[in-house]
């Protein structure tokens, strides 16, 4: 911790800057968050705010928190849990896909058919 507080101006502070901007302007792609919340590096409460910003949008997020592990290392200290929550995480993905795609067949096949005064 001795570096990033040596060299705050050039890393915390850009660090910072990006969190900000990423916070604030999310790519509406589904995103899981891994973290916990002993790691030095990560804040775990602005993890949760940045998810809860990005849901009040309409992004679909997902998230695994543990109270011990290790920064960037998740997968392997605890390999069970992370690939259950990336697989339920995923499947949800398929499910609403899914929705989606049923919704849409429905409602093209439920339109009416053009007569031939209508016809191109």
């Amino acid at each position: 911790m001795f570096f990033f507080w040596l060299l705050r101006r050039h890393t915390v502070a850009l660090y910072d800057a990006g969190v900000l901007a990423f916070r604030s302007s999310p790519v509406h792609a589904p995103a899981l968050f891994f973290f916990c919340d002993d790691d030095a590096l990560c804040d775990p409460l602005a993890v949760e705010a940045v998810g809860e910003a990005w849901r009040r949008r309409g992004v679909a997020v997902g998230r695994r928190r543990w109270a011990h592990s290790v920064h960037a290392a998740h997968l392997r200290c605890h390999r069970d849990e992370y690939l259950a929550a990336l697989e339920a995480f995923l499947g949800s993905l398929a499910t609403a896909t899914a929705t989606k795609a049923t919704a849409t067949t429905t409602t093209a096949t439920t339109r009416t058919p053009l007569t031939s005064d209508e016809a191109p």
